[in-house]
């Protein structure tokens, strides 16, 4: 698992350091790190709205989420946005906070965040806060705080 992890870290420093710039993008993908670890997706469905998929680990499990987002721009900065949506959750798991085994979630998402695309490469940095319940499987409402890292594949 740890040669993974360092084989994509390369392998985003490599494309980090090689790309060229870019202000805006309409699709990205990088990695989330927080309460839950992992990749994440963003793709724009027009200019105001985007899809992001994230798929995380956490209790020894998977945990895959889709959100639908709408994006506003933030204090007149060009690349500065601050967004919101809603979406869903399944997940399954080994482990589970009350120490049950083989668990599966399935429920919903919010989430509120900041996002900023760099001027002078294709990346895309967001911070965001992911409320969630689980509607099935283990009952319960938790959220998790993100900091996602994102290469802007297309333009």
């Amino acid at each position: 698992m740890i040669k993974k992890r360092i084989g994509l870290l390369f392998v985003f420093l490599v494309l980090f350091f090689s790309a060229k710039s870019q202000e805006d993008y309409i699709s990205a993908v990088g990695l989330r790190g927080g309460l839950y670890n992992g990749i994440t997706y963003k793709t724009f469905l027009n200019d105001q709205m985007a899809f992001e998929a994230m798929l995380t680990t956490r209790y020894k499990g998977a945990h895959l989420t889709g959100i639908i987002e709408f994006q506003e721009p933030l204090l007149y900065v060009k690349t500065l946005y601050w967004y919101y949506g809603v979406g869903s959750h399944i997940g399954f798991y080994d482990q589970s906070v009350s120490n049950t085994f083989n668990e599966y979630v399935i429920g919903l998402d919010g989430i509120i965040g900041v996002e900023y695309t760099l001027d002078s490469y294709p990346i895309n940095i967001s911070l965001d806060w992911n409320p969630m319940i689980n509607m099935l499987g283990e009952r319960s409402v938790y959220s998790s705080v993100g900091l996602s890292v994102r290469y802007c594949i297309s333009q």
